[in-house]
């Protein structure tokens, strides 16, 4: 997907940009165990400057919590295959996306999110849990 700018003002952004540079994820035991330590930001400058830009995210759904029949939040994945034939999929392969007000759930077809996107390493007791979130605003499916 190329850097198209919609009429709304989102940017299209691909897990080929995303995706495009390796990322050690830091042995998690040693991290844990030494919170202060300062990790060295292997995130390359063009993809961190997308840092709290408003983007177009095309990939497939990860439903991780649902309220009734809406999902309010997931995983957008680079593909199928790392959500669903047990491959883990690499921390720059998907985004954790939340939708407060929820969206339908659309699962092994391809959707776009709309939303701001979050650059940065998102930590939770210490562990790196994250390193792209987005705030949603609306998700578009394949019958949209």
């Amino acid at each position: 997907m190329g850097r198209g700018v919609s009429a709304d003002g989102f940017i299209e952004v691909g897990f080929d940009k995303l995706s495009s540079f390796e990322y050690e994820t830091p042995d998690e035991v040693a991290q844990a165990k030494d919170v202060d330590r300062k990790p060295k930001n292997q995130i390359p400058p063009g993809v961190r400057a997308l840092n709290l830009t408003r983007v177009a995210l095309k990939g497939f759904m990860l439903p991780l919590t649902a309220e009734g029949p809406y999902t309010t939040e997931f995983l957008i994945m680079r593909d199928q295959s790392t959500c669903c034939y047990g491959v883990v999929p690499k921390i720059n392969q998907w985004v954790d996306v939340r939708m407060p007000k929820g969206v339908r759930t659309i699962m092994d077809r391809v959707v776009t999110a709309y939303g701001t996107l979050r650059v940065g390493e998102v930590r939770e007791g210490g562990y790196l849990v994250a390193i792209y979130e987005m705030d949603g605003e609306r998700l578009v499916g394949p019958s949209d």
